[in-house]
């Protein structure tokens, strides 16, 4: 549970520095005041998003081992990456 947990947080860091820099680069901004407005969302929104995603990965990741045989464990692991990624982009994707 506890790397699962660091897990999350890891990617949701990286995740959230990648494309918070591709996004300010795009649009010609400072990119230290990028990396300081990116960082602040994702703290502002760190809370909401770790429970969002424990909601959602803790209980795939006990069905996908328990119940899923072993040939489709990948596609279900990506199938619901690709979901989490979309529901990401609308809830937190929005431009300013």
């Amino acid at each position: 549970l506890r790397q699962l947990l660091l897990l999350l947080l890891i990617y949701y860091y990286y995740y959230s520095y990648c494309c918070g820099q591709q996004q300010q680069q795009q649009q010609g901004h400072d990119p230290i005041a990028g990396l300081l407005a990116g960082l602040e969302r994702c703290a502002n929104n760190l809370q909401d998003d770790c429970t969002a995603a424990a909601v959602v990965w803790g209980p795939v990741q006990l069905a996908n081992f328990a119940l899923v045989p072993r040939h489709w464990r990948a596609p279900v692991v990506s199938i619901t990456g690709f979901l989490w990624t979309a529901f990401l982009s609308a809830t937190r994707g929005g431009g300013s």
